[in-house]
């Protein structure tokens, strides 16, 4: 579990700085305290499921690229790579978006 919450907090760094936010700022607007931000991308925490939801809303990317690297790359990343689907991540509708890319992940693992 530890080299997978080091590969989310990886992302969620990346993530961050690409959006111009400071830890502060991304704990704002995902509900959660500056502390746990930096937790997390240290690789010391793994967050929950709902964590992850929310730091993805907050960062629009796709919570399965946070979560475990699958599913729609960033916007900065397709630019860079040009492969893959890529955009900036809008959920919409109910439900958990992680529901489906665990089993995608799985299968890639």
């Amino acid at each position: 579990a530890a080299k997978a919450s080091s590969q989310i907090g990886r992302r969620l760094l990346q993530a961050r700085t690409k959006r111009e936010l400071t830890m502060a700022e991304l704990a704002d607007k995902a509900g959660l305290s500056a502390s746990s931000v930096n937790q997390i991308e240290k690789g010391r925490h793994s967050p929950s499921a709902e964590t992850i939801e929310s730091f993805a809303k907050a960062l629009k990317v796709d919570p399965c690229w946070l979560a475990y690297g699958t599913g729609t790359k960033p916007d900065w990343l397709a630019k860079k790579d040009g492969a893959g689907e890529s955009g900036s991540y809008d959920q919409e509708g109910g439900g958990s978006p992680l529901r489906g890319c665990a089993a995608a992940y799985l299968h890639e693992v």
